[in-house]
C-alpha cells in the first residue's frame, strides 16, 4: 500500500514523467548489480512446452531483466523462452549470457517489432504463443490462469490481461476500435482494481503488451501483418482477423501486468508511428468498421457502452442488499453461475463492495459484472442510466429490503418492475429460461 502510494503521489507531483525517468534509473542500478554479481536466472528446459513466450528486444537491457524475472517462478505450465535481440547495442547481450535455458535469436540489424516476432514464431514448439513486451511484468495470475481461459469461453481467439502503468494507474483493461480507427485502451488512468474492469468479457481488442493466441491459428492468419512494420497497429488487426474467422478476443481481469509503456522509444516517436499507421488500418477494414456496431470516437457515450458492445443479447441484474458479495447464499450463486452457463451477460449490483477480487473470482466466478451500490441513488443512477438494457431484473434480499424499490422499479421506460428471488419459487433454469 506504501509503495502504491508513494508511487501515485510522485507521479501526480512531479508528472509521470519525472516519475518515470527516476524508475528507470532504479532499474538501471539493479540491471549493473545482476551483471557485476554474475548471477543468473536460469528457466527449466522444456523439450515439450505448452507456452512459447516471445520476446522481441530492442536494448532497454534493464526492462528485459524485470520481465524475465516476473516469468521464472512460474511453475504453472511448462513453457519456453525465446528472446529475439533485434539488433541491440546495449548490455543486452550481456544480460541474456547470464540468462540459461533460454532461446536467444539475433538480427544484426534492426527488423523492427512486427519481422522480429513473426520470425521468433517461426521457432516456437509451444501451443500457445505468448507476446510479451520487454518492459512488461507479470505481477498477479499465472501462465496457466491466461491458458485456461481458452477452456472457460468459447470459441476464443485471444486474450488479453489487466495492464497497469508503472505509476500503479489502470493502463488498459482490453482495448476499443472506433469506427474512424481510432482505438483506446479501456479505462485508462482510472483505479486499477475499479469494478468497471473486474469482469471477464469480449472486447474489440487486446494490446500485444500481453497477448495469448493459439500458435496454430496465429500461423494460419499469416502471423502479425507486415504491412503495418515497423510496428503499431499489428495486434489490433490480428484481432479483426481472428474475429472475422469467428473467433472472440477476451480480457481476463484476474491476471495483472506492470507496463513501463514506451520503454523501448520515445512517447512522441511512438504516437507518431500510430498516426502513421492507422489510415492502412481504417482502410483495410473499413466495411466492418462501418457496419458492424463500432462507436464512433466523438460520440459522449458512457464508458459501459464501449465495454459491453459484445455483450451476449440477453442481460441479467441482480440487486442484493445485505449480502457480502464474495459470500453470497448458495442459490444466489447458483443463479449467477447458471445464467453465465446459459450465455447471459450478468449484472451483481450489492449494496457492499468486493473486499478480495480472488476471494469473488473463486466463489463466484470471474465473468460477473460487479456495480456496488453505495446509496439508493446509486441504484436510481443505474436504473436510469440502463435503462432497456436488462431483459431480466431481480432483487434478492431479506423481506425487509424489498421497500427500497418501491421508488425505484417504476422508473424503468418498460414500466416493468423488479422480480423478488428466494430460490423457492421453481427451478434457476426455468426462472431463467433458455436464451433466444
Amino acid at each position: 500500500m506504501l509503495e502504491q502510494f508513494l508511487r501515485t503521489t510522485f507521479s501526480r507531483i512531479g508528472g509521470y514523467r519525472y516519475f518515470k525517468a527516476a524508475r528507470l534509473r532504479q532499474l538501471q542500478s539493479k540491471l549493473d548489480h545482476f551483471l557485476s554479481t554474475g548471477e543468473q536466472l536460469t528457466f527449466t528446459l522444456q523439450s515439450r512446452p505448452v507456452v512459447t513466450i516471445i520476446i522481441s528486444v530492442f536494448n532497454s537491457a534493464c526492462h528485459t531483466l524485470q520481465c524475465l524475472k516476473s516469468l521464472i517462478s512460474d511453475q504453472s505450465v511448462t513453457f519456453e523462452v525465446i528472446v529475439f535481440d533485434d539488433g541491440s547495442s546495449d548490455q543486452t547481450e550481456l544480460l541474456l549470457r547470464q540468462c540459461c535455458n533460454i532461446r536467444v535469436v539475433r538480427a544484426s540489424v534492426n527488423l523492427g517489432y512486427i519481422k522480429a516476432t513473426n520470425a521468433a514464431a517461426g521457432h516456437a514448439h509451444g501451443d500457445f504463443l505468448l507476446f510479451l513486451n520487454n518492459d512488461a511484468r507479470l505481477v498477479s495470475g499465472t501462465l496457466a490462469d491466461c491458458v485456461n481461459v481458452f477452456t472457460e469461453a468459447e470459441n476464443v481467439g485471444a486474450v488479453g490481461v489487466r495492464i497497469r502503468q508503472a505509476d500503479g494507474r489502470l493502463q488498459e483493461a482490453g482495448c476499443v476500435i472506433y469506427d474512424d480507427g481510432i482505438t483506446n485502451g479501456y479505462m485508462r488512468f482510472h483505479h486499477v482494481e475499479d469494478p468497471r474492469v473486474m469482469f471477464m468479457r469480449e472486447v474489440d481488442y487486446c494490446s500485444g503488451i500481453f497477448m495469448m493466441v493459439r500458435r496454430q491459428q496465429f500461423l494460419d492468419v499469416g502471423g502479425f501483418d507486415e504491412i503495418y512494420a515497423p510496428a503499431y497497429f499489428e495486434e489490433t488487426d490480428l484481432c479483426m482477423k481472428l474475429r472475422d474467422k469467428g473467433l472472440r478476443v477476451i480480457y481476463a481481469p484476474h491476471i495483472l501486468v506492470e507496463h513501463f509503456e514506451f520503454g523501448s522509444q520515445t512517447s512522441q516517436a511512438g504516437r507518431k508511428s500510430i498516426q502513421l499507421r492507422r489510415p492502412v488500418f481504417k482502410e483495410r477494414w473499413k466495411f466492418q468498421l462501418n457496419n458492424h456496431g463500432y462507436r464512433n470516437s466523438t460520440w459522449l457515450l458512457p464508458g459501459w457502452r464501449h465495454a459491453l458492445r459484445l455483450a451476449p443479447k440477453r442481460r441479467m441484474l441482480l440487486v442484493t442488499c445485505n449480502m457480502s458479495p464474495a459470500q453470497l447464499p448458495a442459490r444466489i450463486r447458483e443463479l449467477l453461475k447458471t445464467a453465465i452457463a446459459l450465455g447471459w451477460h450478468v449484472t451483481l449490483a450489492p449494496d457492499q463492495p468486493v473486499e478480495s477480487w480472488s476471494s469473488f473470482f473463486q466463489q463466484i466466478g470471474k465473468q460477473v459484472e460487479v456495480i456496488p451500490l453505495a446509496s439508493h441513488r446509486a441504484l436510481k443512477t443505474l436504473i436510469r442510466t440502463r435503462q432497456d438494457f436488462y431483459d431480466l431484473k431481480l432483487f434478492a434480499s431479506d423481506k425487509s429490503s424489498e421497500h427500497i424499490l418501491s421508488s425505484t422499479a417504476c422508473m424503468w421506460k418498460s414500466g416493468e418492475s423488479f422480480k423478488f428471488y428466494d430460490g423457492s419459487q421453481y427451478g434457476i433454469r426455468e426462472f431463467i429460461k433458455e436464451p433466444f
